[in-house]
């Protein structure tokens, strides 16, 4: 006899199943978020004078940013992962499918593939690399302020061109003017390349009460 709870009554697959897909998530992205912010810190110090960083200290940090990011993210995939599959469920009740056409829908519909595991990793990576960068440059005292920077080819977006060369204090929010949306660093939308550098000295116009 199952245990009440512990199979999902619009997907059939228990909790255990669910379980597991997190922690198998959360294994890979945590890794990564890691490595990749752990990069981002190192990369952003030697903007700096050597010595101006305590890297061991940043790293710390940023490892502990990156292991919540990571569990807010699986969440995140693996809920709308169970909702879209109940709802697809339903509509094949409803439709009396067969059990081949079930089959093969679950299998295109939730296979990451390479177009959306890339989408997730290059969107996490520059993020990750980004929190890196802004939380050496925090440590250092040295950085007032960060400066966006699209990569200024054909394929930037409407979302970061009007962002690219603003500069703002360090713990202020870019904004894009034509949306007002606010970014705290890249990315601004899935699979973004853009990227932010330091500002040591803020000119009088830009400063923003630091």
């Amino acid at each position: 006899m199952v245990a009440p709870g512990r199979i999902s009554t619009k997907t059939g697959l228990g909790s255990e199943f669910w379980e597991l897909e997190r922690e198998i998530l959360y294994l890979l992205l945590s890794e990564l978020l890691i490595d990749v912010a752990f990069l981002g810190v190192a990369d952003g110090a030697a903007y700096l004078a050597a010595g101006s960083v305590d890297i061991s200290v940043v790293n710390s940090t940023v490892a502990a940013w990156a292991k919540i990011h990571a569990g807010e993210l699986v969440r995140g995939i693996v809920d709308n992962t169970r909702r879209d599959l109940a709802d697809g469920i339903a509509r094949w009740i409803d439709t009396n499918g067969s059990l081949p056409e079930l089959i093969e829908w679950v299998q295109t519909s939730f296979d990451f593939g390479e177009g959306r595991g890339r989408m997730i990793a290059v969107t996490e990576v520059t993020r990750a690399y980004a929190h890196g960068n802004i939380e050496a440059w925090k440590n250092s005292g040295a950085v007032k302020g960060k400066r966006w920077l699209t990569a200024n080819d054909d394929l930037v977006c409407e979302f970061c061109g009007p962002l690219n060369g603003m500069k703002v204090g360090l713990h202020d929010a870019f904004v894009n003017e034509e949306t007002g949306t606010q970014y705290n660093s890249p990315p601004a939308h899935p699979n973004c390349r853009c990227a932010v550098y330091p500002v040591v000295i803020m000119p009088e116009s830009d400063e923003s009460g630091e």
